[in-house]
């Protein structure tokens, strides 16, 4: 028994009673001048602050473990917010301040008693009081962000609970109950394989993965969808806690096992009588690969109790053939810009976004979350067209970035498609690509380059194949990349240098375009060099079958030399170059290798297409360039 003194402030410690439903109370303790007094010794410790407000207490009994899905036991530290509304269910309105005050739990022992620092002042008029479980010091607004897309460390961190008690006197409040329940779904998916095959991945797909909560009422908000990575608890046994979602027809999985061959599955959620997934609730999903799995369909409520096994949802997976494998697809929106621009959001792995030729992509920046280690741009049906500023990404996180078949329309002239850093020894890749209207491709500019010249993240490799880049400023915008790779593309008209790779003289020991490689490539009205580096030389290794009109003070490659600074070349051969262009190649001389003896018109009769573009269909004879335009 505690005996407050109720003139002074409030401290409201959170016992955990071992009653079957678990219910969490909450007592008020009242600071007071005169001595707190504690009967049948359930109060072990008292301490206070100097104007003796009760700050912490402690109970003795038994010791306890983490508060868990299995167990329903808690661990010291383990944490909650509370709040203190206005009475009303839907009342959003802070009272007294008490808005996401943290208590914890001080001690090893049961009954498991929760303490606060600042505790809540207990208002004079009825109230609302709600908690959360996991508590996050971030929140703002009352809004707790629902985050399930990565579970594969495991999922307990992510089991969101919350407790509610309306209508709250002053008086009631010094000696008050509240029963948390999970708001969130559990699903315990097992598979069986008569051939034995072990599961590599599992994916849940056709599902929200991401939601705002909101305390206040306990509503969810603002869904997104996604796909879920899972926990995996034993071999080929996964779990994952999910929004509860109603009807559930469209969940789905990708399956891939270790088989050498068809070894990805996919299924397809067969509910029987389930057409929901509710909070509290545990839907068991057995799944054969390749076969028919009987079973029966049950939910058993959670509620302040462990998720316990309901029974069985049966169902079967087919072997399937990815669409683009090794990638989780996302089919990007046509027809909706804002959408465009949000539809990567809470994705994460490799991510390939579709784009289906003939549809209408028009956005400002896509926005590409941190999770994603590895991006692919795709067309399909042909080469699809986006209009955009940009990839929105976060500094350092993307491991590969691909453009795929896709016309890449910029919308401003002034910003490169990605001018993020990716991450130490990422790979950038163009393929099968048009892109015009952008600064460039990828890099930071020459601002940020020479503000952190020896603070970079060099890519292990930039191709550009079967492309052609025009009417942009440059290609690779003062970055650092170790590889460079040119083949089969076509360049026109770039105003600054296409290719710059740039670091401090500092930074010497640490190689950058070791190799370059240029070949087959038509190359025209580029008014400053194709490549330069600064910072530490390059190697130009190879320098075959090209057509190059550069202004004439350009360099083919600038800054490659070796380490007795002569020009370093493995293979220069086969290359045309309009007369008058620049053909200079660091100290190189030309004994032939580039043919500069024939004029623009003779190498481009019909050069202008009489629709506003060019075509550089080589003249007769001239069989070497960017293949594409003999085609």
């Amino acid at each position: 028994m505690v005996v407050p003194d109720e003139q002074h402030g409030i401290f409201i410690n959170i016992k955990i009673t071992d009653s079957t439903m678990k219910l969490f109370k909450l007592f008020t303790l009242m600071a007071a001048g005169t001595m707190i007094t504690a009967c049948n010794n359930e109060i072990e410790n008292l301490s206070r602050n100097a104007d003796n407000r009760v700050m912490s207490l402690q109970t003795a009994g038994k010791a306890y473990t983490r508060f868990n899905d299995v167990t329903n036991t808690w661990e010291n530290t383990d944490k909650i917010g509370v709040y203190m509304y206005g009475a009303g269910t839907g009342s959003t309105d802070i009272l007294n301040g008490a808005e996401n005050v943290l208590f914890t739990t001080q001690g090893g022992e049961s009954p498991v008693n929760f303490t606060s620092e600042t505790g809540i002042q207990i208002a004079g008029e009825n109230a609302k009081f709600t908690a959360y479980y996991p508590q996050n010091g971030d929140i703002t607004g009352g809004i707790y962000k629902v985050a399930l897309g990565n579970q594969a460390e495991g999922y307990v961190a992510h089991d969101l609970m919350w407790a509610m008690n309306d209508n709250v006197s002053s008086e009631d409040a010094k000696s008050l109950s509240m029963t948390f329940k999970h708001q969130l779904a559990k699903l315990a998916i097992e598979i069986t394989s008569n051939s034995g095959e072990t599961v590599q991945s599992v994916s849940i797909q056709g599902i929200s993965i991401s939601a705002d909560f909101n305390i206040a009422t306990g509503e969810f908000s603002n869904e997104a969808k996604g796909y879920i990575t899972p926990c995996k608890t034993a071999d080929n046994k996964y779990s994952a806690l999910v929004l509860p979602t109603n009807p559930a027809t469209a969940l789905s999985m990708i399956i891939t096992t270790d088989a050498a061959e068809d070894n990805t599955y996919e299924y397809t959620f067969n509910s029987g009588t389930i057409s929901e997934l509710k909070a509290g609730y545990i839907y068991t999903i057995k799944i054969g690969l390749g076969e028919s799995v009987l079973g029966s369909v049950d939910q058993i409520e959670g509620g302040n109790s462990p998720y316990e096994p309901g029974g069985d949802v049966n169902g079967n997976a087919e072997a399937v053939t990815p669409e683009i494998p090794g990638y989780m697809v996302v089919e990007a929106p046509a027809d909706n810009a804002e959408a465009l621009a949000g539809c990567l959001n809470g994705k994460q792995g490799p991510i390939a976004l579709k784009f289906v030729a003939g549809n209408t992509y028009k956005a400002d920046m896509i926005t590409v979350p941190a999770d994603i280690t590895d991006l692919l741009l795709i067309g399909k049906e042909g080469q699809a067209k986006v209009t955009m500023k940009g990839l929105s990404v976060p500094e350092r996180t993307l491991n590969k970035l691909t453009f795929q078949d896709l016309e890449i329309e910029g919308t401003d002239a002034n910003t490169a498609i990605c001018a993020a850093e990716l991450k130490e020894d990422a790979e950038l890749t163009v393929k099968g690509c048009y892109i015009h209207g952008v600064k460039a491709v990828y890099g930071r500019g020459k601002a940020l380059a020479q503000k952190h010249s020896t603070d970079f993240s060099r890519l292990s490799s930039f191709t550009i194949d079967d492309s052609r880049i025009y009417n942009v400023e440059c290609v690779f915008d003062y970055g650092v990349v170790l590889a460079v790779t040119l083949n089969n593309s076509t360049l026109y008209n770039l105003s600054q240098i296409a290719f710059f790779s740039s670091k401090s003289n500092d930074t010497n020991d640490i190689k950058q375009c070791e190799p370059i490689k240029v070949t087959n490539c038509t190359l025209v009205d580029l008014k400053k060099n194709l490549v330069q580096t600064a910072g530490g030389y390059g190697y130009l290794t190879n320098y075959e079958n090209n057509i190059s009109i550069l202004a004439g003070d350009a360099h083919i490659a600038y800054g490659v030399k070796g380490a007795n600074n002569s020009a370093y070349i493995f293979v220069i051969q086969n290359n045309i170059a309009a007369t008058g262009s620049g053909i200079k190649i660091a100290d190189f001389t030309n004994n032939g290798a580039i043919d500069d003896t024939k004029s623009r018109a003779e190498i481009f009769p019909n050069e202008d297409a009489g629709d506003g573009g060019k075509n550089f269909t080589p003249a007769d004879g001239i069989t070497i360039g960017d293949p594409r335009w003999k085609k």
